[in-house]
């Protein structure tokens, strides 16, 4: 568990159990109220020590914090051909990773479930020594692709 305020910025409708167990959410502005409708809404400024843990967010490690013992299951995963995955902040929501990994330091990465099925692939890409390669979204000349598969 850490403060509340260490997990700023908030979207709202944003979800975090405190250390009695109650679960408190984002509402708007600077504002949280508890979902159980005890107690009135209560100001991050006055109460942004309270410690709390995410209901709504990912709370994987990123590559950077991952160990070698950590990482090794990941990517002998991928050498036996299963689908690894990373965390989009911006879907909020894990994304198959189509390529061979690239790990970005920032991101964190997991076997994707056997029984997901998927059914939208969503990636980006772009030319490079004559070859089209999956490249991250904020490349100047990427194209966005969408596959809806069933």
């Amino acid at each position: 568990m850490k403060p509340l305020k260490d997990y700023a910025p908030f979207k709202i409708g944003e979800r975090f159990e405190d250390e009695e167990g109650d679960v408190i959410e984002f509402i708007l502005d600077k504002s949280f109220t508890y979902v159980n409708g005890t107690g009135y809404p209560f100001d991050i400024r006055l109460f942004g020590g309270k410690l709390v843990k995410p209901l709504d967010r990912n709370t994987q490690k990123p590559w950077r914090d991952m160990t070698d013992d950590e990482k090794a299951p990941i990517l002998l995963a991928w050498a036996d051909g299963k689908s690894i995955e990373w965390w989009d902040d911006e879907k909020g929501a894990w994304c198959e990773n189509y390529t061979v990994p690239q790990m970005w330091a920032t991101a964190a990465y997991r076997i994707a479930p056997e029984d997901v099925r998927k059914e939208q692939r969503e990636f980006w890409i772009a030319e490079r020594a004559g070859v089209m390669v999956e490249v991250h979204r904020h490349v100047s000349d990427a194209i966005h692709v969408r596959e809806v598969t069933e």
